[in-house]
């Protein structure tokens, strides 16, 4: 059995816009690093409700726009897309 882990790993500063989002967790691992993992929950708070683009449907738990947000956050620091 398998499992496919995505999320955002960063430091500290780059993932504190996180907070806005209520069903943001940060995970701590070494070195200083988070993980953020992008939970079926999480996805919908970021996504707002609005229709996946199908083209999307691969990579489903990173919604459309979301690259945005990523970017956004990377101005604090350091921060990676995770797709395990």
């Amino acid at each position: 059995m398998g499992y496919v882990l995505q999320g955002v790993i960063g430091s500290a500063a780059s993932l504190r816009p996180g907070r806005g989002f209520a069903n943001a967790v940060k995970v701590p691992l070494v070195q200083e690093l988070y993980l953020l993992p992008m939970t079926a929950n999480l996805f919908d708070e970021v996504r707002r409700g609005e229709a996946v683009d199908p083209r999307f449907a691969q990579c489903q738990l990173f919604p459309p726009g979301f690259d945005a947000v990523l970017a956004g956050w990377s101005m604090q620091g350091a921060a990676c897309r995770l797709w395990l």
